[in-house]
């Protein structure tokens, strides 16, 4: 019986050095290790090369899906386990997973994924509500892709990965092929490994949204603006249950990452229904943010008794646009239940950073808080034409949010002071 180890890589010189040493001081060593450098710019392949590993290099990044492919096709051993290059195994972990193979029907084992960094709020808001392992006793629903061991012949026999799915959800549709088939996975909780990654709050929101949007995709979340409004719906009633999950647990360090999750996981989805079609959609920069506001704000008077709105902007601006005009709508709001202007201007900085991770707007965001003060009532934006906002998306988000934070004060007095402070704290 021959083990294959792999660990796919992109620009992970910061963990690669430690997972090797881990992975060659296994109480069960693998018969070869495989690194597989998938287009990495930094010194992943480097480093690697100083150890007894086989080096498959891609000549450009193709994703995490391709990188399985490629250890598997290149492996001939009967088994074939992985770990991802920020995950630290411990001593005993490739012993554990290789234990529940008895039943020839089993095609593969999953470890425990712990949070190694979960003292500060994104760290311990990963490691509750983004956590990578089952509860002892459970048959898994899927394996996740951080630290499995499969049988070689199984993923075959389906298939191999979907490469479609570049960076997330691979595990889960490998999972779901291989069940259909009528193979087993098992949970092995003794096989533990340290997840070494950090976030911000950009990292953690978007690892969130990036996690799921195939899942929802298939759901046909995306295929109207119809199942586009109910999937807001759907992201504030997940951060409510979020928020009362934290507040009752005492984790008040949490609820500021729960109620911006809502707002923020909003945005993507409109931007990835708005921009799916669009070929090579880039980011917008910080200048853009400022067209945008400029735009929008310009229009929005010099069109006050028309019932449309005019641009000069590009449909790829679309998402952007939508995005201020929430802003600047949602503001009363945020001034009506938030009292602190150190929140307020916190809170569309996160949201800005989490969406598009620009350089320093404090400046824009700084003038975007004067046109508030200057004009309170922006709804107007629901009920003009405009070629690229979508007043549905808008006034039902808005609506929701509302509803949201008015229920919320009557059914948990105080946690709207909570998560002020939370935003404060962590922005200390």
């Amino acid at each position: 019986m021959k083990i294959t180890l792999y660990i796919p890589c992109y620009n992970a010189e910061e963990y690669i050095d430690g997972v090797l040493k881990a992975v060659f001081n296994q109480t069960l060593l693998a018969d070869e290790v495989i690194v597989v450098d998938d287009g990495s710019t930094d010194n992943t392949a480097k480093i690697a090369s100083g150890y007894p590993i086989r080096l498959i290099r891609h000549s450009e990044n193709r994703g995490l899906s391709a990188s399985r492919n490629s250890a598997i096709k290149n492996s001939r051993a009967d088994f074939i386990a992985s770990l991802d290059a920020d995950c630290l195994p411990g001593p005993g972990w490739l012993q554990h997973l290789i234990k529940g193979f008895a039943s020839s029907r089993v095609a593969g084992a999953g470890g425990k994924l712990l949070e190694k960094y979960s003292h500060d709020a994104c760290g311990l808001w990963r490691s509750i509500h983004m956590k990578q392992y089952w509860e002892e006793g459970d048959s898994p629903q899927f394996l996740f892709g951080s630290n499995t061991i499969f049988r070689r012949k199984a993923l075959l026999d389906v298939g191999l990965y979907n490469e479609a799915f570049k960076n997330n959800y691979e595990d889960v549709d490998i999972s779901v092929r291989l069940k259909e088939k009528g193979y087993l996975l098992i949970y092995a909780p003794q096989a533990q490994a340290e997840h070494l990654r950090r976030d911000d709050v950009a990292s953690i929101l978007n690892a969130f949204w990036q996690w799921n949007v195939y899942y929802y995709d298939n759901k046909s979340c995306y295929s109207s603006l119809d199942n586009l409004t109910k999937k807001i719906k759907e992201n504030i009633l997940l951060a409510d249950r979020y928020l009362e999950e934290d507040a009752s647990s005492g984790r008040d360090s949490l609820l500021y990452l729960d109620f911006l999750f809502s707002c923020h996981n909003s945005f993507r989805d409109l931007e990835y229904y708005m921009t799916r079609d669009i070929q090579n959609h880039q980011k917008p920069q910080e200048r853009s943010l400022w067209f945008g506001l400029i735009d929008l704000t310009f229009f929005y008077h010099f069109n006050q008794k028309e019932d449309c709105l005019n641009t000069f902007l590009t449909k790829e601006g679309g998402p952007l646009q939508n995005f201020l005009a929430w802003n600047l709508m949602v503001a009363s709001l945020i001034n009506e239940k938030f009292k602190s202007r150190e929140f307020q201007k916190i809170f569309f900085r996160d949201s800005s950073l989490s969406l598009w991770r620009i350089g320093d707007i404090d400046l824009l965001l700084d003038r975007l808080l004067n046109l508030i003060d200057l004009h309170h009532d922006w709804r107007g934006f629901c009920q003009k034409k405009h070629p690229y906002l979508n007043g549905i998306f808008l006034d039902s988000l808005f609506f929701n949010f509302k509803s949201w934070l008015d229920q919320l004060e009557l059914r948990s007095p105080g946690v709207i002071q909570k998560i002020e402070f939370a935003a404060q704290e962590k922005n200390r």
